[in-house]
């Protein structure tokens, strides 16, 4: 517990003698301070004591006793606590009360003992002691402790107004937690502000409570947490919490002065909502009220700009050496000025003092209160105004901020919780055209300061400044991924192994198992195509042939010179992409590379040609025969732990939706449904593509924006479902708006084209968008209702155009946007949808002076895995830097791409050696050696990696058939550039014998092979 716990001597010491100067300054008659805490309850209100202990050390000591006089300072507790209070130093200049510890130790049954010896260092008689007394705690302790008092004849005192009349001005350390506890506030505000405005976009109903809770625990929520522990380094997260419960209010019913106020269970109201926040960290509490108006109407605008201005008043007249009540007068008189019918409904507190307790009422802001203002004093101040409108959900004002006074003129240090952004942005959500608020506003206004201010800075910050502040947050970053690596690795979730090949082995390829298995029409000398065996059978001479099985046949071609036909064979070696070859025991084995036969043309037949057809159409055969095998391989795979529970009646449902991937053809058009447990699309043709709800893994709701003309519904799945004859984890519904999209099977619609001004059909469209987007909007908010009632938490996300960029994930440069969860480009196929929680870290290639582009390699936790965004325009670097920073992914950059299946293949090999040498630190070098950044070798054998095998099926999604391509393609060596090596004086006489051989084949009419082999090097197959 010793090694856990640290204590600040210094900051201690400051606090007794802040003590003992208020004790001198305010002649209070009490001649002692006695505080005592016992065992810690489940009580919902934390005693005083444990306050103040919080307060002097830091951390809340059960079970102990603490004396303070102007001699002695004295504790009594366990033999364990005593540990942690022998790490007490005194400072040198330190002139107040000696320490003294006694040690209270239950084994030896000694408290009564401690207890004498620790009052007995009350020297007066009688004697005055302060204590508590409004705790009333019943633990054996406190009992024995005020016994003890009443049989020496002390008489006890109330304690609270002294310890606030110490707390009036904070010291620095009470500044410097202060101001971490108003970011604090500020970063609560931020989430609970973008939750507000999530939920009236989407107009779902929720409780007041339901929002509360959701925020608060945001402590319990480490990648949450971690964003503000990330900007705000040094800071303990265990000295976090909220002393109050976030409020939110709405509707009729609000208590804007009560503190221990709960957010109720009534649904949130649209209209009028005010919330409260306030965050403590150690010792010092900060508090922050606003009151958000969506659509506000003229009285509430101007109640609302009036009360922010009295707020200032406030504020500016709380000067140092004047009486807090001026303060009150002076906003007072300045409402009244502005409205006279608002000053009457002010309320008669504007403020009060906070610090290490929330309300310290001998800083009222009334009209009463004669205690004047010092440096260093903390308030917080509330505008509070009430009947602003008739309508009950329209009614308040209420804003409050904290603030510090700093110096001894009119100056003020503000302990802001906003951003600094308008304030418009964030009290009043106003859109005049409709009767709820749009999209574009709310969006705007909800995302503006999360990825403008506070995630990508503002464009007038120095960008020196921000990539220092980028360095080091990536500095704290990398040393927490290294312990979160540790972790993973004990904890068995990474393992040392390498990874294996998606390939077809070599060895299980056979054409025949003896000669006899030979077809009897054979031809002597002539090719034979064996369809019956998936194999051709090449003459070696006139009786004798070599079976080739065609899945060995990397394609074929042919060419005509003359009255010469040419048939070229090439084949898979190994360094090929899809035949893994079995180990030979000798090393010096050759294999065939290519093969090319001729014949002679004669009359109108040419048996090559015949070949060439019957080859092709054998390997069309095979590759058919292999995907109608995936595809049932996939149905056996594919999500079916739930049935779909259909609806019968009336349904919900979206008609005239585009699937993608498609079922069947070019476009698929159908409904999409709302079940019970999920979504039916059901085509046209009747085909049905059923999704249930826990199933889904990411939803995103993309709206039509104005460079677009799609609005997008897409679920990224966690289990693969069948669409069609395609496995897929993800599937897409869309419509098209625009004029042409909605016109082209009406008769008048190529005469109204024509006839149509630009301008009047922009607005058409215009309108349109606005319509799909309201109508998928509402299909949306369905989906998560029913999704709610079957305990499936689905929420859409919907896509940040604020820092979106554009590169090329796939096969075209598309738009790539963040979401809350993900980073998606899904208006395009093929999709990409990476989920931010299974990124590992992002490398940035190509990255120097003078270029347009660059590259993002983004690798994933499973060391497995990476995916490259490419050809990213160059003035995106710094947002999507900062993108990175602020969800917490380490990011490193070179000059050159790196080899990534090696690196992660040596890093799975050896990753306690990966972790020893720190990490991912190595990618922060910048002298990394180019020897990492090396591109294979083109004769190392290809290895298909796990995403390049999904991302290539996926792309055949949609793609014709190219086999005719493939295989016609001539674009090969030519026959001076096959041999690789010098021929030996042996080689050379093989091939003298070999053109006397083929030239006597000629005379005879049969077909010639010509046969270049590749020599396997030594060592082994690479």
């Amino acid at each position: 517990m010793s090694d856990q716990i640290k204590l600040d001597s210094q900051t201690f010491f400051e606090k007794v003698q802040k003590i003992l100067q208020t004790w001198n300054q305010v002649h209070d008659s009490k001649d002692a301070l006695l505080f005592v805490l016992g065992k810690i309850g489940d009580g919902s209100k934390r005693p005083l004591t444990s306050d103040f202990f919080i307060w002097l050390l830091n951390y809340e000591f059960p079970e102990t006793i603490l004396l303070i006089t102007k001699e002695k300072i004295v504790f009594a507790v366990s033999p364990k606590k005593k540990q942690i209070l022998d790490q007490m130093r005194q400072p040198e200049d330190y002139k107040g009360p000696s320490l003294e510890i006694l040690v209270r130790d239950p084994k030896q049954d000694n408290t009564s003992e401690v207890i004498k010896q620790l009052l007995s260092h009350i020297k007066a008689s009688p004697a005055k002691v302060g204590v508590f007394l409004k705790d009333q705690e019943d633990g054996e302790i406190t009992q024995q402790v005020l016994q003890a008092l009443e049989d020496k004849g002390m008489m006890k005192q109330e304690l609270k107004d002294f310890i606030d009349k110490v707390n009036m001005v904070k010291i620095k350390p009470e500044v410097d937690n202060m101001r971490i506890a108003a970011k604090f506030v500020k970063w609560t505000f931020d989430n609970l502000v973008n939750e507000i405005e999530d939920i009236i976009e989407i107009e779902k109903q929720v409780k007041h409570e339901t929002i509360s809770k959701k925020v608060e625990n945001m402590l319990e929520d480490e990648k949450k947490l971690d964003k503000f522990l990330k900007a705000n380094p040094g800071v303990e997260s265990t000295f976090l919490e909220y002393p109050l419960s976030v409020l939110v209010q709405s509707g009729d019913n609000f208590t804007l002065n009560k503190l221990n106020v709960q957010s109720d269970s009534n649904k949130l109201n649209h209209e009028t909502i005010y919330l409260n926040v306030c965050g403590k960290y150690q010792d010092m509490n900060v508090m922050a009220g606003r009151t958000l108006i969506v659509n506000p109407q003229d009285d509430q605008k101007k109640a609302y700009n009036i009360a922010f201005e009295a707020l200032d008043v406030v504020i500016k007249n709380l000067i140092v050496g004047q009486p807090i009540k001026n303060a009150y007068s002076e906003a007072k008189k300045f409402i009244k000025e502005k409205d006279s019918n608002l000053a009457s409904r002010l309320h008669t507190n504007l403020g009060f003092g906070i610090g290490w307790y929330i309300k310290e009422d001998l800083l009222l802001i009334n009209e009463t209160n004669e205690t004047l203002v010092r440096n260093n004093m903390a308030f917080h101040v509330k505008i509070t105004l009430t009947e602003v409108n008739k309508k009950p959900s329209r009614s308040i004002i209420a804003i409050g901020e904290t603030v510090l006074i700093d110096s001894e003129d009119v100056s003020l240090q503000y302990l802001k919780y906003f951003s600094q952004q308008d304030d418009e942005d964030v009290k009043m959500k106003d859109d005049n055209k409709n009767d709820k608020p749009s999209k574009d506003d709310i969006l705007r206004n909800a995302k503006t300061d999360l990825f403008t201010s506070s995630r990508l800075r503002t464009k007038n910050v120095d960008q020196h400044n921000n990539e220092e502040q980028r360095k080091k947050s990536q500095e704290y970053l990398i040393a927490k991924k290294l312990e979160e690596l540790k972790k993973r690795y004990e904890n068995g979730e990474i393992v040392q192994t390498s990874k294996k090949e998606k390939v077809k082995k070599m060895g299980q390829i056979q054409s025949y198992q003896n000669e006899k298995q030979f077809p009897r029409d054979i031809k002597p000398g002539l090719l034979y195509v064996d369809k019956a065996h998936d194999s051709i059978l090449v003459p070696v001479n006139q009786n004798s042939f070599v079976p080739f099985h065609v899945a060995t046949i990397k394609n074929v071609s042919t060419t005509q010179e003359g009255q010469w036909t040419f048939l070229r064979l090439n084949f898979h070696i190994p360094g090929g992409s899809t035949l893994q070859f079995p180990a030979q025991n000798e090393p010096q084995s050759l294999f065939v590379k290519e093969l090319t036969l001729k014949n002679l043309s004669r009359g109108g037949e040419n048996h090559l040609n015949n070949a060439f057809k019957q080859i092709k159409d054998l390997i069309k055969k095979v590759k058919s025969q292999e995907q109608e095998e995936n595809v049932k391989n996939n149905e056996a795979q594919v999500d079916s732990s739930e049935e779909l529970i259909t609806i019968k009646g009336k349904k919900e449902l979206l008609e005239n939706l585009v699937i993608r991937p498609n079922i069947v053809g070019k476009k698929t058009v159908g409904n999409l449904e709302i079940h019970q447990n999920g979504v039916r699309f059901t085509s046209q043709k009747g085909h049905n593509v059923d999704i249930t709800f826990s199933n889904i893994k990411h939803a995103f709701y993309q709206p039509c924006a104005e460079d677009e003309l799609i609005v997008i519904i897409h679920f990224h799945l966690k289990n693969p479902i069948m669409v069609g004859t395609k496995k897929v984890t993800d599937v897409q519904f869309f419509k098209e708006a625009g004029v042409a999209a909605d016109d082209l099977d009406m008769k008048s619609a190529r005469k109204r084209l024509n006839d149509m001004d630009e301008l009047e059909q922009e607005e058409r469209e215009r309108q349109q968008k606005i319509k799909l987007n309201a109508r998928f909007a509402g299909f949306v908010k369905l989906v998560e209702q029913v999704a709610s009632k079957n305990r499936a938490n689905i929420e859409f996300d919907i896509p940040f155009d604020e820092i979106d960029f554009y590169g090329c994930p796939n096969k075209s440069v598309v738009k790539v946007r963040p979401t809350k969860n993900c980073l998606i480009a899904i208006s395009e196929y093929p999709f990409f949808v990476i989920d931010i929680d299974e990124i590992e870290t992002v490398h940035f290639e190509r990255l120097q002076f003078g270029i347009k582009n660059f590259d993002m390699a983004i690798i994933f936790k499973d060391f497995t895995n990476f995916k490259r965004i490419n050809s990213i325009p160059i003035e995106h670097i710094e947002t999507i830097k900062s993108y990175l920073d602020e969800i917490g992914i380490i990011y490193s950059e070179s000059i050159i791409p790196m080899n990534w299946a090696n690196v992660l293949q040596q890093i799975r090999e050896d990753f306690e050696a990966f972790l020893e040498e720190g990490g991912w630190k190595f990618l922060q070098d910048d002298d990394q050696e180019s020897d990492d950044e090396d591109e294979e070798d083109e004769d190392k054998e290809f290895v298909v990696e796990e995403d390049e095998v999904e991302s290539l099926s996926s792309e055949s999604d949609f793609s014709d058939d190219d086999d005719d391509d493939e295989m016609s393609s001539s674009d090969f060596d030519s026959e001076e550039e096959l041999s690789e090596e010098g021929l030996s004086w042996e080689e050379m006489e093989k091939q003298a014998e070999e053109e006397d051989r083929r030239a006597a084949a000629r005379r005879q009419g049969r077909d010639v092979p010509v046969l270049t082999s590749k020599r396997r090097p030594a060592g082994g197959r690479r």
